[in-house]
């Protein structure tokens, strides 16, 4: 069941990765393509998840060690992506340089971490670090009219009630664990990080007419 609710989730993240990047492209936005790849790396880390419990008794310990440390770095992967679409959409240079230069450092030390020693632990870290960045960007941007601060927040709601599940290891069935529902509900937080995305808009940065503009508007 582990297995199966992880292709679930890979097959979906996968589709709403696709499909929010195709969007992406017809809009121009960068912010949105960034997240669709880490829709996409979502689903890779799914789909090398779900191999490593359903087939790891039947593999070797190298092949067994590319896929769990696979999973590791997809979610890494992903989580530097969704860090690097909001400051696509939140901030101009060079404050977007910076901030980018430090969700690449965030993701060289994730990957240096279960490079030496393979602890999920490290993942959750690096996932509470990528979840508050998003919840600053929602709050940021609710004032904003794009829309998407409110699917933020809600996909953050439901990854950490997720972890709470996984925590406390609630089960619902011994047929089905807590990893299973885990994986279902984090197909409703794909849903929407897809819709936050959706409505993620490239920062633009003001020129001289616009702030003349709006310096000089006529206060109702």
């Amino acid at each position: 069941m582990t297995t199966a609710t992880d292709y679930a989730l890979a097959t979906w993240g996968a589709w709403l990765g696709f499909r929010l990047a195709r969007l992406a492209r017809g809009k121009r936005h960068s912010s949105m393509g960034a997240w669709a790849a880490a829709l996409l790396c979502t689903a890779c880390g799914a789909f090398f998840g779900g191999t490593w419990h359903g087939l790891a008794p039947y593999l070797g310990d190298g092949t067994k060690l590319f896929f769990w440390l696979g999973t590791y770095v997809s979610i890494g992967a992903a989580n530097f992506l969704l860090i690097a679409g909001v400051s696509l959409a939140s901030a101009g240079p060079p404050l977007r340089t910076w901030q980018l230069a430090a969700a690449v450092i965030k993701l060289a030390v994730l990957v240096g971490c279960i490079a030496a020693a393979q602890q999920l632990r490290y993942v959750a870290y690096d996932v509470a670090v990528t979840l508050a960045v998003l919840v600053l960007f929602a709050s940021r941007s609710r004032g904003r009219g794009t829309g998407c601060a409110r699917f933020i927040l809600a996909a953050v709601a439901v990854t950490v009630a997720g972890g709470i599940v996984q925590r406390m290891a609630l089960a619902p069935h011994p047929a089905f664990n807590h990893n299973d529902l885990f994986h279902v509900m984090q197909m409703g937080g794909l849903y929407l990080l897809y819709r936050g995305g959706f409505l993620l808009t490239d920062y633009e940065v003001p020129t001289c007419a616009a702030v003349y503009m709006t310096v000089s508007r006529p206060s109702v």
